[in-house]
């Protein structure tokens, strides 16, 4: 694969670097992120985690795919300008509460026996009084 900056322009508001990029992979797929992102990081002695890859976009039958990326210069301005991933958080999360050891199971008090209560009387039906003498 070979990889091409076309572009590339500072934000000094937002604290990154814009890159436009040409990769040409003519007989393979794809590259992912991840690559992309490993390939970037080299080219640039910048760290992966300040990488964020916004589009990539494949040219149909021609092996090259062009790629919007952006170079954070501290992790703070990443965190403040880019949305958060909540499927990734969820994951994150999901994957830090497996790795937690079960808490040993709390010991079971022996249960005091209810006492029997006697049922409550019915109140008893008051029947209406008839009248008399009429």
């Amino acid at each position: 694969m070979e990889y091409n900056i076309k572009e590339k322009k500072e934000n000094a508001l937002l604290s990154r670097t814009e890159l436009s990029i040409e990769i040409k992979h003519s007989g393979s797929a794809n590259p992912s992120y991840e690559n992309i992102k490993k390939e970037i990081a080299s080219k640039l002695k910048a760290d992966e985690k300040l990488i964020v890859i916004k589009h990539v976009y494949p040219a149909f039958g021609e092996g090259k795919s062009d790629v919007i990326a952006y170079v954070y210069k501290d992790e703070t301005s990443l965190k403040k300008t880019e949305p958060r991933n909540k499927k990734a958080e969820a994951a994150a999360k999901k994957a830090a509460a497996e790795e937690k050891p079960a808490e040993p199971a709390k010991e079971a008090k022996p249960e005091e026996p209810k006492k029997e209560e006697a049922p409550a009387e019915a109140p008893k039906e008051e029947k209406p009084e008839e009248k008399k003498g009429e």
